[in-house]
């Protein structure tokens, strides 16, 4: 298939990308430090406070990985440093993982406490959690790379390196060829991962809204208590919602993408799914469906609700609110009082 490049196209994402990292690395920065900070007597909310850091963490990272991915896009023919390939694909993929599993940790939880509101969340596990499936994630990354199930490669379409299982071989049409058995593996490690986890996240909403809505209409009179509990749940089914808009379109990628992966390594251009998008590939050209789709919805999209997750804390968090205005008016009055003098 021809792949075809625009520097008009490849310069709006590059600045998107910018945008994002001059917007997200210090929004993020912040929520971190507010999150890492805060005290609070409430287990429950001790609890979210961990999930809330590490989230913040992993969108600070998310951002921060951007720059090699700038650098592709704004370069002439897609350009990347391949000297930190393995690093920088190693690092992003595990990111990308601990996004999802954030998102899933705090739907999850917050349905468990709609269904048993009167529970104690173990605090400790809101941080111990996440760092033993960063750490199991991790492993199995390294573990592939050195049994030499995946290896990596740049490519172009992503504007960066990614996972592939090449067997050092090329096709008639000069496509390099894949490992069929180690392209399964990493297919459906992948999917799982970051691409039907799309499914229960979805669920756990939908479940969310429909017993805030019960409780909401079981309780006439609502206390303070109460109502904090209702607002922290919408939060998070807004934050998952927003979550599943910009990463339902991956799920969808990674379908492809591996589909196409497995045409190759069976030397046959296409498989089913390939095959039945072949006509609208066809029809809508190469230009935008593969040389531009994968890079925004495996790049851009999650570069994006990154960045906009600490827009989210702003507009959903009166604590954080409070933690930004105070900030401020510290900021203010040291900056008087410094003129003052």
């Amino acid at each position: 298939m021809e792949t075809q490049f625009s520097r008009n196209y490849d310069s709006l994402i590059g600045t998107v990308l910018i945008t994002c990292m001059i917007l997200g690395i210090p929004g993020n920065a912040v929520a971190l430090y507010h999150f890492a900070t805060s005290r609070t007597k409430n287990v429950n909310s001790t609890y979210f406070k961990h999930v809330y850091t590490v989230i913040s963490t992993v969108d600070l990272l998310l951002c921060i990985f951007l720059f090699p991915v700038v650098e592709s896009a704004l370069a002439e023919g897609r350009y990347f440093c391949t000297t930190f390939c393995g690093a920088w694909t190693v690092g992003y993929a595990v990111l990308l993982d601990m996004s999802v599993f954030m998102v899933a940790t705090i739907s999850v939880s917050r349905l468990f406490l709609l269904v048993r509101p009167t529970t104690r969340l173990h605090t400790k596990l809101g941080w111990l959690v996440p760092l033993l499936y960063c750490t199991l994630t991790l492993t199995i990354k390294i573990t592939y790379t050195l049994l030499n199930v995946s290896s990596f490669s740049f490519e172009p379409h992503l504007m960066s390196c990614v996972y592939l299982a090449l067997d050092g071989t090329v096709s008639e049409e000069g496509e390099p060829m894949v490992n069929l058995l180690n392209t399964l593996i990493l297919a459906v490690t992948e999917t799982i991962q970051t691409g039907f986890t799309v499914v229960p996240i979805s669920l756990s909403s939908i479940l969310s809204l429909w017993f805030l809505r019960w409780s909401m209409n079981k309780t006439m009179q609502v206390g303070g208590r109460r109502k904090k509990q209702e607002e922290a749940s919408k939060t998070v089914i807004i934050f998952t919602v927003m979550y599943v808009v910009f990463n339902i379109p991956i799920l969808l990628y990674n379908v492809f993408f591996w589909d196409w992966r497995l045409g190759l390594s069976s030397e046959s251009s296409y498989m089913p799914v390939s095959r039945f998008l072949q006509s609208y590939l066809d029809a809508y050209s190469s230009r935008f469906l593969m040389s531009y789709s994968s890079v925004l919805v495996s790049r851009v999209f999650p570069a994006v609700n990154s960045t906009a997750n600490p827009v989210l804390f702003v507009w959903r968090m009166e604590s954080f609110r409070k933690f930004l205005h105070g900030k401020f008016r510290k900021q203010i009055m040291s900056e008087g009082n410094g003129q003052a003098t």
